[in-house]
């Protein structure tokens, strides 16, 4: 788990204004994040900008403000929804920041997986630099926002036609870790199983009997391919892979970081874009 260095942490409260990913992402550093607010350095969590997010253990993506919850209200007829769900939204946010707007301990931060909401974040970051930062050039940053939003609608537009090529019964992903949920989302995916359970950095807590029966999953469900992560070992996975057999490969994705230079994924845009090919791949 990385830890600040002194000298990071005061370069973050000399900061004009600092970002965060949010949603408990930075796990070893939320205590630094938090002292450097408390210095009066501006903070922005990137997730808080994204419209719909989903939880551990979610059949489906929920938004942060209870949509569901109203949609629950409203079947059961009560007409005074609205002012009630107002009032409980305002307790729900009572002495936080604007930025704030998410349940830290279980929600999946992975949401950078899907381009879309992506470009919700990117719209939110820059209204909240516009805001915050003095003497910020509005027009060159307008102009900036809006030629990277129109590369992420670009992005999503050739993902969903090099994804169409997979097939609905096989639009099923297994992976090492718990972080495919908003891409599986955006992109009519099912996550069917992960090698290491959601919250774990390690595969410690991942038994021989969990792995058997996750490769009675893959076995059933003819999965082709396992997708492992470029930031941890892939041994589990390989080893679900043996188990299985029948030419199981494992797939590396680029999931937290972007690869090094000459790898296909040396930015978000090409990252994402080596990622969708090696999962058309895989699964086509």
């Amino acid at each position: 788990m990385f830890q600040a260095s002194a000298q990071q942490v005061n370069q973050m409260i000399e900061a004009d204004v600092l970002v965060s990913n949010g949603a408990s992402f930075e796990e070893g550093m939320l205590d630094v994040i938090e002292s450097v607010e408390a210095e009066g350095v501006p903070t922005f969590e990137a997730i808080s900008a994204v419209g719909e997010v989903i939880g551990y253990g979610d059949d489906e993506s929920h938004d942060d403000h209870d949509e569901g919850h109203e949609d629950e209200e409203a079947h059961e007829g009560e007409e005074d929804h609205e002012d009630e769900e107002a009032h409980e939204d305002e307790e729900a946010h009572e002495g936080e920041d604007d930025h704030d707007d998410h349940d830290h301990g279980s929600v999946d931060p992975h949401f950078w997986l899907d381009p879309v909401r992506l470009a919700e974040s990117a719209q939110g970051m820059s209204a909240f630099f516009a805001e915050t930062l003095e003497g910020i050039d509005a027009d060159s940053l307008d102009a900036a926002t809006s030629d990277y939003l129109a590369e992420l609608d670009a992005l999503d537009a050739e993902s969903v036609d090099a994804l169409a090529e997979i097939g609905s019964g096989r639009r099923t992903l297994v992976t090492n870790h718990d972080s495919y949920a908003y891409f599986a989302d955006r992109y009519d995916f099912e996550v069917i199983g992960t090698v290491i359970p959601a919250g774990l950095d390690t595969g410690d807590a991942t038994s021989a009997a969990d792995l058997a029966e996750l490769a009675e999953v893959v076995e059933e469900e003819m999965v082709p391919a396992i997708f492992a992560d470029n930031q941890s070992s892939d041994d589990l996975a390989q080893a679900l892979a043996d188990e299985v057999g029948n030419d199981v490969d494992v797939v590396e994705l680029y999931t937290g970081s972007l690869g090094a230079e000459g790898s296909g994924a040396e930015t978000y845009i090409t990252m994402v874009e080596t990622n969708v090919q090696r999962i058309a791949g895989a699964l086509s």
